[in-house]
């Protein structure tokens, strides 16, 4: 997500405890952006290699970030 238009933050985490289980974290400046995203090259081909490793469904959490380091304005 390097350089993808809006693309706050794009972090692949692995816990320690749970190494099978990967969570990611993004941030977008807008809902559009990322929306935007899922429509860019190679994006389409990359999430249906990714979709038969998964053990279920991606679960999604929204949140309102209300500051921090690196969000800027």
């Amino acid at each position: 997500m390097d350089g993808a238009r809006g693309c706050q933050a794009y972090v692949v985490n692995v816990s320690p405890q749970e190494p099978d289980t990967v969570w990611v974290t993004e941030i977008w400046r807008s809902a559009e952006d990322h929306e935007a995203s899922l429509a860019a090259r190679g994006v389409r081909e990359l999430v249906e290699r990714a979709t038969p490793l998964l053990a279920g469904p991606p679960e999604r959490t929204e949140l309102t970030p209300l500051g921090g380091a690196g969000l800027g304005p």
